[in-house]
């Protein structure tokens, strides 16, 4: 007697523990899971090119003499460059995972899939997507990558000699205490043809972006005095001694600075320290290429999600939806996987719902749900835990893993025309 008494303990003690287990399982919380973003090394068809490397290029027709030869490869690297800024500005935004670009390369040659191959082939682009667990693939054409200068100046010495000039080209007259004016106007501008492909491999946007930034200063000298006024606010110093708190905030538009630059090589995102050359993004041609990646960021967010969370917005209605985790067969009971910390009670009323096909975004191939057959209803008898509850069925059937979703509760007014309401029947 004992020892049935025993195989009927662990009976029980193996039949609650299996529930426990399931429920775990199906009561776990879904996290959403952030959207893996690949972008793809970009094409320069830009024709960035400058004997500086930084394409300070005068304006009109004095560009096509004066500042445009070959050489700027030896400094930019504009495929690479866009390609991990692109991936630095999604990893840093809401709701996406960058996909690291050894990651990338790691896969492509594991499927002997190229970079050409993904421009053309919509099969490429859809094999790699998979492997990847990526939702959208983004490349770009850069066509536009400019950094434009317009520079005047004026010198005076004490004897009344003077020489003047604008543009690119100037004539100075070297005298002795000289007063000279220096004034400098650069644009910077940034044109980019972005498409982006779904986790099926098919076009889901394309977009031109553009967008352009200035940067004006100018200075007086005279002998060991300078003072200036730029975009970013003024200066002054005698010789190398400050008379103004250093300007905070300026751009890096100097040829000879942005030379030691190796935009898109190895370290060229590194944090600016004390003898090494300035981050590309404190350029202004970085600033305007950071006001491009935002707005792409911003269109992939549009077309594919995740929208930003609205803190200012009301808290939307929870529509509460469990699972059946269990089925007692001897007593049919129907045990789901929501409890106390759900807020449910007796007597509660639940729709069983039977999953069917899966729907699918058609662009992303992201699981958007399933399709949802009424097949029963189920009442809450006993609130077990937190995440579990013991119900009865009380119409149609239940099956372990259909979904239940809470019905509302019934008013307790009477309808408006009902004979208890006092109104006029029709």
């Amino acid at each position: 007697m004992a020892l049935t008494a025993f195989r009927l303990g662990g009976h029980a003690l193996l039949r609650t523990a299996a529930i426990a287990l399931v429920c775990c399982v199906l009561a776990a919380p879904v996290v959403a899971q952030d959207k893996r973003v690949l972008a793809l090394e970009f094409l320069d068809h830009s024709g960035f090119d400058s004997p500086h490397g930084c394409g300070c290029l005068v304006f009109g027709p004095l560009a096509g003499l004066f500042g445009r030869s070959r050489g700027q490869r030896e400094y930019w690297e504009l495929d690479v460059g866009f390609r991990d800024m692109l991936v630095s500005t999604l990893g840093d935004a809401y709701g996406y995972e960058a996909i690291a670009p050894e990651e990338a390369d790691a896969a492509m040659r594991e499927l002997d899939i190229s970079a050409r191959d993904l421009r053309r082939s919509g099969d490429a682009r859809r094999l790699l997507a998979e492997r990847l667990n990526a939702t959208a693939l983004v490349e770009g054409v850069i066509r536009s990558f400019k950094q434009e200068r317009a520079r005047g100046m004026y010198r005076k010495d004490v004897s009344g000699q003077t020489g003047a000039g604008s543009g690119s080209i100037a004539a100075t007259v070297e005298a002795s205490a000289a007063v000279g004016v220096v004034g400098a106007y650069y644009v910077a501008g940034v044109e980019v043809d972005f498409t982006v492909h779904g986790r099926t491999g098919t076009e889901i946007m394309a977009k031109r972006v553009s967008r352009g930034q200035r940067f004006t200063t100018a200075s007086v000298k005279s002998g060991p005095l300078e003072a200036g006024v730029s975009d970013a606010g003024p200066s002054a110093r005698i010789g190398p001694q400050p008379l103004l708190p250093r300007v905070q905030g300026a751009p890096v538009v100097n040829p000879e600075a942005l030379n030691q630059i190796a935009f898109g090589r190895e370290g060229w995102d590194t944090p600016a320290t004390p003898g090494r050359a300035p981050n590309f993004r404190r350029t202004l041609l970085g600033r305007v290429t950071q006001d491009v990646m935002a707005e792409l960021v911003r269109e992939v967010r549009e077309r594919v999600g995740p929208p930003l969370p609205d803190d200012s917005a009301d808290e939307p209605p929870v529509v509460l939806v469990g699972k059946v985790a269990f089925i007692e067969r001897e007593t049919g009971d129907v045990y789901i996987n929501l409890g106390t910390r759900h807020g449910i009670a007796p007597g509660d009323v639940f729709r069983v719902l039977r999953e069917g096909e899966a729907i699918t975004d058609p662009d992303t191939g992201e699981r958007l749900g399933a399709t949802e057959t009424p097949v029963g209803a189920i009442e809450v008898i006993e609130v077990a835990r937190d995440k579990l509850s013991r119900t009865r069925v009380t119409d149609g059937v239940a099956e372990e893993g259909d979904v239940v979703r809470l019905l509302p509760a019934p008013t307790d007014d009477p309808a408006p025309d009902s004979p208890d309401s006092g109104g006029q029947s029709r």
